[in-house]
């Protein structure tokens, strides 16, 4: 559990909970503060947080006073597993993979991972909902990889899961806390390259 002062000298204050879930942090000077807290499996939770990103609301610490009563609660992750292949069904080593939340009232920035040399991958931490799956492939200079072929230039572009570079026709995964979706195989396409000027 970490308790984080406001602006860019703020100083940070760490508990470990004991076996029934409370905590204890001592020696917090006067000000404002934000409780959150993390486990391995489950997704990051804050005081009176609304989503796994949010830093929920700060509580103010006047002087020599005990709080109590600062609840945090915590879900279980969820996990997006799957495999990215090329146009053959060949796997495509270090291929950055996105989940990418699908937009409600929420708000929420994505979850992201590289696949391994046999092409798979495994995005943890994730908050229960609706997820698009987003695969590229670039080469060591973060560069797209084009081909010329007739005068046609291509690169393999941003795919969506199962296969589409339109995120309209992507197909959306939803999870609830503690779910492992395993299968997500991605098959990135190739498109024609235009320059806008």
């Amino acid at each position: 559990v970490t308790a984080t002062t406001e602006g860019n000298n703020g100083r940070s204050r760490r508990a470990m909970t004991g076996e029934d879930g409370t905590f204890i942090i001592r020696d917090a000077n006067k000000g404002k503060y934000w409780i959150t807290a993390e486990k391995a499996g489950f997704v990051r939770g804050a005081y009176r947080g609304k989503t796994a990103s949010s830093w929920g609301d700060a509580i103010d610490i006047a002087g020599d006073e005990n709080r109590t009563g600062l609840d945090v609660t915590m879900q279980k992750q969820a996990v997006i597993a799957g495999r990215i292949v090329d146009e053959a069904g060949e796997p495509v080593e270090h291929a950055s993979v996105q989940a990418l939340p699908v937009r409600t009232t929420r708000r929420g920035g994505s979850y992201s991972t590289m696949s391994n040399d046999k092409g798979e991958f495994r995005i943890a931490k994730l908050p229960p909902g609706a997820y698009r799956i987003l695969a590229s492939r670039l080469n060591s200079r973060d560069e797209t990889l084009t081909e010329k072929v007739e005068g046609r230039v291509t690169a393999e572009a941003p795919t969506y899961f199962p296969g589409t570079i339109d995120i309209n026709a992507a197909a959306v995964i939803r999870v609830n806390p503690g779910d492992e979706r395993g299968g997500a195989e991605v098959r990135i396409q190739r498109s024609t390259v235009v320059n806008v000027k």
